[in-house]
């Protein structure tokens, strides 16, 4: 469970929350537990999201630094080199109104914009390295 859930092929799992055992003896007696602690898990998990999300559109983002941004995006292989001219016009005009406040959320979605169709096995990394900017870039936390 979570807002980036990835299950590969072959069965390797990546998210959130992920509920998991070993065997299956005793599942129906220990499932609501599980289900529960879970939930609680992925409430907290949203509510952090939230709060992460509302710092990226408070974060004023000038053109500079839109520069720089996307620059370590390269840098941390978030965006590769060729996907930079897209981004940059896409924070330039973004495809979605929303977007048109000058922000770190603008940027963040001017990047996913981009890659959301890319290599779809590299995109959980690439949004944990996109958070870690975004995060410094809004201040959450300090490079």
């Amino acid at each position: 469970m979570g807002s980036s859930v990835f299950v590969c092929d072959n069965l390797a799992f990546s998210s959130e929350v992920v509920i998991h055992r070993q065997h299956t003896k005793g599942l129906l007696r220990d499932l609501p537990r599980l289900v529960s602690t879970a939930l609680s898990r992925l409430v907290v998990a949203r509510q952090r999201l939230g709060e992460r999300v509302g710092a990226y559109k408070l974060a004023e983002a000038s053109d500079v630094t839109a520069h720089d941004f996307l620059v370590r995006c390269v840098d941390r292989q978030v965006l590769p080199i060729t996907a930079m001219p897209a981004a940059l016009a896409e924070w330039r005009k973004p495809a979605h109104p929303e977007f048109l406040p000058r922000t770190v959320w603008s940027l963040f979605n001017a990047v996913t914009e981009v890659i959301k169709g890319a290599n779809v096995e590299a995109l959980p990394r690439r949004t944990e390295a996109l958070h870690g900017l975004a995060d410094q870039y809004s201040g959450l936390v300090t490079a």
